[in-house]
């Protein structure tokens, strides 16, 4: 059976966002193995990198498009995007509940009684694991709606709104979950391995400019509604 040119079109857009993504995932798969070592924990690390990392591609797109009037021709790309990082985080959450609870992980990034200091402050480890749980559900309900048949039900304009919303809380709430594992050792630049910077610090600082990015545009748009 022949497969429809909208099928077709959609295939292509797929097999495109996955050379992307493999791409990019050999290029963080390194960063992250010579950074912290090519070590077992080295595949948990990456999907989560990757899942953050897609995910902002995709929060950020429309907002570049915007301010710089380039890169229209990606937008199309933005669910591709979105869903894919979600599949990556969805990988993360699996695998990391494995070394919470299947095995005694020797990092102690899956011990649940861990304590991180920020700032001075102990924070147990079981609130980054909530937070990063609320950020996967979030995203989780994001590639949920971005199916065709919901897609129309809510229209155009409202389904955008919601990615929108949802998109900007769900990266916070991924931001935070960094923040609170990774904090002491983004400001100890002795404990970065090979002196490069921490991939989680990397992505941090790409999801601030996201955010920033993305209320520069609601405030902009707010404007012209005036």
């Amino acid at each position: 059976m022949a497969l429809s040119p909208n099928a077709k079109t959609m295939i292509r857009m797929w097999l495109k966002t996955m050379v992307f993504a493999l791409m990019c995932a050999v290029v963080w798969g390194i960063y992250i193995g010579l950074e912290r070592g090519f070590n077992v924990y080295l595949i948990n690390r990456l999907f989560a990198t990757m899942a953050v990392f897609l995910i902002m591609c995709s929060l950020s797109l429309a907002s570049l498009v915007y301010f710089t009037k380039k890169f229209t021709k990606l937008l199309g790309y933005r669910m591709y995007l979105g869903v894919g990082g979600f599949f990556f985080g969805l990988s993360h959450a699996l695998l990391s509940l494995f070394f919470y609870i299947v095995i005694e992980a020797e990092s102690p990034a899956y011990f649940f009684e861990q304590q991180w200091n920020v700032f001075g402050i102990m924070i147990p480890n079981q609130l980054a694991f909530l937070f990063g749980v609320l950020s996967l559900i979030v995203f989780g309900f994001m590639a949920f709606i971005s199916m065709k048949r919901f897609i129309l039900k809510l229209g155009g304009l409202l389904w955008r709104e919601l990615l929108r919303k949802f998109g900007f809380f769900a990266l916070t709430t991924v931001l935070i979950h960094f923040f609170i594992k990774d904090f002491n050792k983004w400001v100890d630049p002795d404990s970065w391995g090979r002196g490069l910077p921490p991939s989680n610090l990397l992505l941090f600082v790409l999801g601030l400019f996201v955010l920033l990015l993305r209320i520069a545009l609601s405030i902009s748009l707010s404007r012209k509604k005036v």
